[in-house]
């Protein structure tokens, strides 16, 4: 059921069974609920006494009078109406299947009221009284609609956790079970509905940001040609051969600049990759080799091998035209994933062969590497070919590593 209707629903039962008495408003004093969940029970409140007026005028004998009921027949039929209004369940399908109209509405009622009766009395009485009431009832929800919508942006503007106000309703409703009124429960119900909406707008909102960050991240790339085929094996169908069936981790020398990762002699470069990846300060790792040695080939390893670590991204060099990287190196990695110098916050970086840019400026890396300290627990790794690339762009607290 939706807000709306829920609403609708707490309206009629007001009306038909007395259920938000004059105590409602002493008792939400002592909710222990924020001030924003308080002004949603309050503009509730209020918005219901006010609606409850207008069903409790069209059921009045003075309205029943103006309809043109035989005032003999004005209880009998005002009873006959609240009888049949608190057995209706308040939907949006009910509306829906009365496609918001108070004829089809009125024919529902109608039938819902004939169905339980073998001998109908004062038929002609209580079909003014139905069409009224459900001219009424689609009014109702046009406004019940509209507050539901203004008030759910005056909470979603104030609460800063919904998922925390929610737990406090439901903690509160759960330690006085059995003594809050029934009214009173009804509305906190209603505003639990619109904190979860909230909650799940917001979710959804946080899901499409995360993913517009980090956007063109090639890592599932990575992985996809880890379990592809080679090239030799395209057409091999009793035996396929993928690079993770034929990958053997390159030999490498490495040389440590002032690093502070502690490495051993027995270290592999699955190791080494492991212990700078789990580093928790800033540091750089620029592999070279020559062509073939397996640059590209590693970075699809990582990529596989922590496929479930969402901080990993890669990138590549040749995605950029060089008039992206004349704006700076930086620039053009923002603009690729989409993503703030502050959403790189423990993230690690591979971009993958700088060598295959052309035209490229010392000035652009000496730029680049400059401000990388100022990056907090960011990991980077570079790999190219031999000579594209000095080590000399790596700074004291970085560790450069050469694949040979």
């Amino acid at each position: 059921m939706g807000i709306a209707s829920n609403i609708i629903s707490v309206i009629i039962k007001s009306v038909v069974n007395g259920k938000l008495g004059d105590g409602l408003g002493s008792e939400i004093i002592g909710i222990p609920i924020d001030e924003y969940s308080n002004i949603g029970v309050d503009k509730l409140k209020e918005f219901i006494n006010g609606e409850k007026l207008k069903i409790e005028h069209i059921l009045s004998n003075e309205n029943m009078k103006i309809l043109d009921v035989a005032e003999e027949n004005i209880d009998f039929v005002v009873a006959e109406l609240k009888d049949l209004l608190s057995k209706i369940e308040i939907t949006d399908e009910l509306f829906r299947e009365c496609r918001y109209d108070h004829e089809n509405l009125k024919d529902f009622l109608w039938n819902e009221y004939r169905r339980e009766k073998y001998i109908i009395e004062n038929e002609s009485d209580i079909e003014k009284g139905l069409y009224v009431v459900a001219k009424t009832l689609i009014e109702l929800m046009c406004e019940s609609d509209e507050f539901e919508r203004n008030l759910l942006i005056q909470i979603s503007n104030t609460v800063d956790d919904a998922n925390v106000e929610i737990k406090k309703i439901s903690d509160y409703m759960h330690k006085n079970y059995g003594s809050i009124n029934e009214g009173i429960q009804m509305i906190l119900v209603i505003v639990q509905m619109i904190l979860k909406q909230i909650h799940n707008k917001d979710s959804k909102e946080n899901d499409i940001k995360r993913e517009e960050k980090f956007k063109n991240n090639k890592k599932q790339d990575y992985i996809d040609n880890w379990n592809s085929r080679l090239f030799l094996h395209l057409d091999n169908e009793e035996r396929p051969v993928t690079l993770a069936d034929a990958f053997i981790m390159p030999e490498f020398d490495y040389c440590m600049r002032f690093g502070m990762i502690e490495f051993s002699d027995d270290d592999n470069m699955e190791d080494i990759i492991g212990k700078f990846l789990n580093y928790n300060r800033t540091s750089a790792m620029l592999i070279l080799g020559d062509p073939g040695i397996g640059k590209t080939s590693i970075t699809s390893w990582i990529a596989n091998k922590y496929e479930n670590n969402s901080d990993i991204i890669i990138i590549r060099f040749r995605d950029w035209e060089s008039e992206e990287l004349e704006k700076g190196l930086w620039k053009a990695i923002y603009s690729t994933l989409g993503c703030e110098k502050k959403d790189l916050k423990d993230k690690i970086l591979i971009i993958d062969g700088y060598d295959e840019i052309k035209n490229t400026k010392r000035l652009l890396l000496n730029k680049f590497f400059n401000s990388l300290l100022d990056f907090n627990n960011f990991k980077l790794i570079i790999t190219s070919r031999v000579s594209y690339i000095s080590e000399e762009h790596f700074h004291y607290a970085f560790n450069y590593y050469h694949l040979i």
